[in-house]
Order: structure tokens, then C-alpha cells, then sequence
């Protein structure tokens, strides 16, 4: 349910109905929770799932050792600027630390000043853009 508040945005999956989105992304997210190299991080309060980070951690060429990326990270509309959004980081950080990553990365939309000033407080760099080519049916995004 969080995954569908997150994704419902226009360029994401465009899957407006909640349970049709559930049901048809039920499989990814289990093979998502199974992928060893897949770290999932759950927020919740007693009541309610508030958010969550998805990252993956794997080796990279590029940096001649292991990386963890950010794939997702969502909190709910009532749940922001609380220091939830702050914790899944620091956390996915040390997880990855331990797994032996040399570093954590992620992409952003860079024209949210927000999002980059968040990011920015935690540390993070600007390094490059990240360029898509979506591969099979046009119409899934």
C-alpha cells in the first residue's frame, strides 16, 4: 500500500487503483523481499506502516568494491519532517557499511529543492545525472 501512495505519481507504474496495484505488484515485491542483495527498511508508529527505503547493495566496477543505491524511499504525507525520512538513511548507511559498501548513492529529481536539500543535509553530493531507457512496452513507466 505505501509502494502504490509512492508510485502513483505520473511517472511511475500509473496504477490508480490501490488494490489492482497491490495485485499486480505482489510478486515483484516478494521477489524484492527474497533478493539477497535487496535491503527493504519498514517505518511504522503501533498503528500504521509510515514508510519505507529500498536499496540494493552490489558489487560496482567503478568503485572497485561493493555500492549500495537508493532505489525508494517514501513517507507518508503526515509522517514528514519528523526525522523518519533521516533514520531510513542512516540506517540503510550503516547496513551497508557493515556489508562492505564503499558508498551509498541514489538518484533524485534534481529540480525538487527539497529533496536536495535533504539530501544535501545528510551529506550527500551531486555527482551526475541518471539517464533512463525503458526497455519492452512504451507504456509501462
Amino acid at each position: 500500500g505505501l509502494a502504490h501512495e509512492f508510485l502513483r505519481k505520473p511517472i511511475h507504474v500509473g496504477i490508480e487503483n490501490r488494490a489492482e496495484f497491490v495485485r499486480q505488484t505482489l510478486e515483484i515485491g516478494i521477489d524484492l523481499i527474497r533478493d539477497p542483495n535487496t535491503v527493504l527498511l519498514l517505518a511504522k508508529t503501533r498503528e500504521e506502516f509510515i514508510g519505507y527505503l529500498a536499496a540494493n547493495i552490489h558489487p560496482a566496477l567503478h568503485i572497485n568494491g561493493k555500492e549500495c543505491m537508493i532505489r525508494e524511499l517514501y513517507i507518508r504525507e503526515g509522517s514528514r519532517r519528523k526525522g523518519v525520512a533521516s533514520a531510513l538513511v542512516r540506517t540503510i548507511e550503516r547496513v551497508a557499511s557493515e556489508r562492505g559498501s564503499k558508498r551509498v548513492s541514489l538518484a533524485t529529481n534534481m529540480n525538487d529543492e527539497i529533496q536536495n536539500s535533504f539530501y544535501s543535509s545528510l551529506g550527500y553530493t551531486r555527482r551526475c545525472d541518471f539517464d533512463v531507457k525503458y526497455l519492452g512496452d512504451k507504456n509501462a513507466r
